[in-house]
């Protein structure tokens, strides 16, 4: 007669027989009854009353990013008998712990996965030798992004408590980079570090690169391996800092902005009043139009040790390496002058002077009295208002505060260049604005220019 436990254990199988959509055999073991089921079902049955059994798996739920993260998968249940293997099986087939004994406390980080679905998967073995595959339980999903619990059921009674973990949606971190100071004045010192956000990831820096100057005419890449963890260096032009780094394996990129400020340059004092030079050098003792009677000249002079004394630097290190900037003002003074042709004007020797006069001067010709008088004096007022046109022009126009932002990438003579020809284009549009400001003079007669071969009225 069957004993009153193999009796029990005998009904157990039959009954799960039949609830079962495959078996393969019942038999005993000594211990107790085990039915063996497809790899491709789900166990039912109370792992901890009795042997499983066979029962398709349920809608299990989903665990669904909405964006990549890494995942924490934390065994915080057990009520179960059997041995198990944890897996992530989608997107990647991923063994978490097992087969063994899963007992509640050990987390495992994973991942990054997603956006996208991810899928666990626990198997249930046979605690005893040789540890005989029982089936994969199944499992319901409850929670939403970013917490999730994943309750397993390898049994019939059907409690979804025998396995039970918690995920938890871990945002990736993601490379940051910080300039310090993030805006400073030309020249000073910046400091840029990688980090990540959240902190503690691994980080390993790849590279870095500077984008910036008037329409990002420079692209500086750090160019010495390995890059460093911190770039750093005076700063003379604004613009974009990148950084290129893994965090955790994974490549990333970060960027801030960095402003660079002027410098406050003292404007130049200019000439006054402005010198009268007499007959100038493009100038034609007898004049032979009316621009040989009088011209107005200004001119930025250089400081006495520019540009060999300390005047041009290079930067030596950080996002604007090897660019060439002016340390100090270059220019001390403006140099001021006039030319007036008063011998053509005053010199009874001087063939122009000659011209407007005797008894043959036709009406309307001027006289050597208005010579020496009113054509005088308009043409002094007249070179005059230019000067002063000048001289208002320069104080509104600091010209060391415009040749403060030169910078150049070809070295210091090319930045002496540059700084040269940034100048001549401040003299230019001082001149056009000073032609244009200043009224041609109105003469009260006509003048008897001096041509080759003669005179004309």
């Amino acid at each position: 007669m069957m004993p009153a436990q193999s009796a029990w254990s005998t009904l157990r199988c039959i009954v799960a027989a039949l609830l079962a959509t495959t078996v393969a055999a019942c038999f005993g073991d000594g211990d107790g009854l085990i039915l063996e089921s497809s790899r491709r079902a789900s166990v039912v049955g109370d792992s901890v009353s009795g042997s499983p059994a066979v029962l398709s798996t349920a809608d299990p739920g989903a665990i669904e990013l909405p964006s990549p993260a890494r995942l924490r998968i934390t065994l915080v249940e057990r009520n179960a008998s059997w041995w198990h293997a944890l897996y992530v099986e989608q997107p990647q087939d991923t063994l978490l712990a097992g087969p063994g004994y899963l007992f509640p406390g050990p987390s495992f980080d994973v991942g990054p996965y997603g956006p996208g679905i991810v899928v666990l998967r626990l198997e249930s073995y046979d605690p005893r030798e040789p540890h005989g595959f029982f089936g994969t339980a199944a499992q319901r999903v409850s929670g939403t992004y970013p917490s999730w619990i994943v309750a397993f059921e390898d049994g019939a009674d059907g409690d979804f408590d025998d396995i039970v973990v918690s995920v938890e949606a871990l945002p990736l971190s993601r490379l940051t980079v910080t300039c310090t100071p993030p805006e400073l004045t030309r020249g000073q010192w910046i400091s840029c570090e990688p980090g990540t956000s959240p902190p503690g990831a691994q980080l390993e820096v790849t590279g870095w690169r500077f984008v910036g100057g008037q329409n990002d005419q420079y692209v500086i890449p750090h160019a010495a391996e390995p890059p460093p963890e911190k770039w750093e260096g005076p700063m003379v032009v604004g613009g974009t800092v990148t950084v290129f780094a893994t965090v955790d394996g994974t490549p990333d990129s970060a960027s801030t902005s960095v402003t660079v400020n002027p410098r406050e340059w003292p404007n130049p004092p200019m000439d006054w009043p402005p010198e009268d030079r007499g007959i100038g050098p493009d100038m034609n003792a007898v004049p032979q139009a009316d621009h040989d009677l009088g011209h107005a000249h200004t001119l930025p002079q250089y400081a006495s040790g520019y540009p060999n004394d300390g005047y041009v630097a290079g930067v030596p290190s950080g996002p604007n390496y090897l660019l060439f900037y002016l340390t100090q003002p270059p220019i001390e003074r403006i140099e001021a002058w006039v030319e007036i042709n008063r011998d053509a004007l005053t010199n009874p020797s001087n063939p122009f002077y000659q011209a407007h006069g005797g008894f043959m001067i036709e009406p309307g010709m001027c006289r050597q009295a208005d010579l020496r008088g009113r054509i005088l004096n308009l043409v002094v007022d007249h070179e005059n208002d230019h000067q002063i046109f000048a001289r208002n022009w320069y104080m509104a126009n600091n010209i060391n505060q415009l040749l403060e932002g030169v910078v150049d990438n070809g070295g210091a003579q090319a930045l002496v260049d540059a700084v040269a020809a940034e100048l001549e284009v401040q003299i230019e549009a001082l001149d056009s604005a000073n032609t244009a400001a200043v009224d041609p003079i109105r003469l009260p007669c006509k003048l008897v220019f001096i041509t080759v071969g003669g005179s004309s009225p």
